[in-house]
C-alpha cells in the first residue's frame, strides 16, 4: 500500500455465481477521494478480470483518517479454472486538478502534492486542428 494508506482483507465469500472480496481501507483526510484498486491473478500468474470492482460498502471519517470498507466481485465462472487466487491491492491517489493555458511558456512544471511525480510540459503546438504535446515525467527518469 502507499505511504500513509492501510488495508486488510476482512473476508472472502464464494456463492454460486460469484466470489467477493471485502476490505477495509484507511486513508489519510488528503486521501478522500483516493480509490483502492485490486488485482486477482490465477496460479498461473494470468490476471482474472473483475466483475466489479472498488465498492464502497460504508465510509467513516475521523479527524485524521477516512476509513472505507469496500467489496470487489470475481465471476464464478472465471475464477473456477484455478486452485488459489494472488490478490494486490493497488491505490489510486486523486490529485487536484492543475491547467496549462496554450498561451503559456514553456516548459512548465506539473508537481504532484502527494507523491514524487511531475510532469514537464516542454512544447505545446496547434497547428490545423492538430494539438501535440511533448513532455517528460520526472524529468525523464
Amino acid at each position: 500500500m502507499f505511504a500513509d494508506v492501510k488495508g486488510h482483507f476482512d473476508s472472502i465469500i464464494k456463492g454460486k455465481a460469484s466470489t467477493a472480496i471485502n476490505y477495509t481501507v484507511t486513508f489519510p483526510n488528503e486521501g478522500k477521494y483516493d480509490q483502492v484498486r485490486l488485482e486477482v491473478y490465477n496460479d498461473q500468474g494470468k490476471e482474472i478480470p473483475l466483475l466489479s470492482d472498488g465498492i464502497d460498502l460504508e465510509t467513516n471519517k475521523s479527524e485524521n483518517h477516512i476509513t472505507v470498507k469496500g467489496r470487489t466481485i470475481i465471476p464464478q465462472s472465471l475464477k473456477e479454472k484455478t486452485s488459489y487466487l494472488e490478490i494486490h491491492q493497488k491505490v489510486a491517489l486523486h490529485e487536484k486538478n492543475q491547467f496549462v493555458t496554450l498561451e503559456q511558456q514553456t516548459p512548465i512544471k506539473i508537481q504532484s502534492d502527494r507523491q514524487n511525480l511531475s510532469v514537464t510540459v516542454e512544447i505545446m503546438k496547434l497547428k490545423k486542428g492538430n494539438f501535440t504535446v511533448d513532455f517528460q515525467v520526472n524529468h525523464g527518469i
